[in-house]
């Protein structure tokens, strides 16, 4: 029986505006190169914006050269740029190699520092959003398995998976759908949806619908092997119509009908729908189109939330840079305050012992204080 093919891959420089489809992508630590690696931010708090309050950022036009998406972020081509283009703006050209200045920035559970991609930047996204709003950057280790406590990276959610990246996707570095899974839903629907409602980074072909469902870990081509850790709960932005940024009812109404946890019988929260999976890399490299997929394992059991004591072992080995940070500081004072009061006992009671001895001491007289 064949394998599983990739059918495409896709890269969003920009979280919330268009993706890129490209041949192929070199997959690393915190997704494939330049994935959600900008943001756009509110310039007075620093939150993140997307198309759930930003529909116009769908139209927004994003481009990386192909062989800087090919090889690892960490090493850009010399001149290579991120261009972005808008209905009614000029282009806006940012250097695949600029860091800038730390800014503090806030990504769901994510509270740390980005790089501030500069004034113009800032301007370009202020005038095409008409409020202020300035382009960060994660400003991580996109290659690195570890997390340290650094408040610049950002870990994957605890409760699914430990000692993973990820930088300012919703939530992984990554993800699948299977081409058979939308065939499935647009049999359903009225008026047939494209694939890009669903923002995936890789889509298959050559399997059940919804087969993803059953992989756990799998290898994908002849360089990268993921693990599958977490279903893809789906948000009002897959009813956002990429081409114009109008916003529907569909496909969320319909998704409830067939892939919400109760009709798949997952132990997950029973408001939540679902469709594709979410992917951290174990094995970094290339991933093509055309390149065969092989499961290594098979999900063996229900789909559920991780148990108290898994959450509670997972959260022990990874917690948020901001957690471990201020854990550190915690210790840090306490024992600073545990010294500073055993000083202060031990010098009253030298000063106790010191009085005491010269009261039974009757031939050397007390000192005047």
């Amino acid at each position: 029986m064949p394998h599983p093919r990739v059918a495409s891959v896709h890269v969003y420089p920009v979280k919330g505006c268009k993706g890129i489809d490209v041949q192929c992508a070199h997959f690393e630590g915190t997704g494939l190169a330049y994935d959600r690696a900008w943001m756009v931010v509110q310039e007075s708090n620093g939150k993140f914006k997307t198309q759930r309050q930003k529909p116009r950022l769908a139209l927004v036009n994003t481009s990386i050269p192909s062989d800087a998406l090919s090889q690892p972020s960490q090493s850009p081509p010399e001149d290579a740029f991120l261009t972005l283009s808008a209905p009614d703006m000029d282009d806006l050209k940012i250097p695949l190699g600029q860091s800038g200045k730390l800014k503090e920035v806030i990504c769901w559970e994510f509270e740390g520092t980005a790089f501030d991609q500069g004034n113009e930047a800032a301007s370009w996204f202020t005038k095409y959003l008409k409020s202020p709003h300035r382009l960060v950057r994660y400003a991580g280790n996109v290659t690195e398995g570890s997390i340290p406590a650094d408040r610049s990276r950002r870990p994957t959610d605890p409760k699914w998976t430990t000692d993973k990246e990820v930088a300012f996707a919703d939530g992984f570095p990554a993800l699948i759908i299977s081409q058979g899974l939308l065939d499935d839903l647009n049999q359903r629907l009225e008026r047939p949806l494209p694939m890009n409602r669903f923002r995936p980074n890789i889509v298959v072909t050559g399997c059940r619908p919804a087969e993803e469902d059953e992989w756990q870990k799998y290898s994908i081509g002849p360089d990268v092997i993921v693990e599958a850790v977490k279903p893809c709960d789906r948000c009002v932005v897959t009813c956002t119509d990429q081409d114009t940024g109008e916003v529907g009812k569909e496909p969320l109404l319909t998704l409830k009908e067939f892939r919400s946890s109760v009709a798949l019988g997952w132990q997950l929260p029973k408001s939540a729908v679902f469709f594709g999976w979410n992917l951290v890399p174990i094995v970094q490299g290339l991933v093509r189109v055309n390149d065969e997929l092989e499961v290594i394992h098979r999900r063996e059991t229900i789909v559920a939330v991780p148990s108290k004591a898994d959450k509670a072992k997972l959260m022990t080995a990874q917690q948020t840079p901001r957690m471990q940070e201020d854990i550190r500081r915690g210790a840090g004072t306490a024992a600073l305050q545990g010294i500073a009061a055993a000083v202060g006992v031990a010098s009253i009671l030298i000063s106790f012992l010191y009085i005491l001895m010269k009261v039974t001491d009757p031939q050397e007289p007390l000192q005047p204080t």
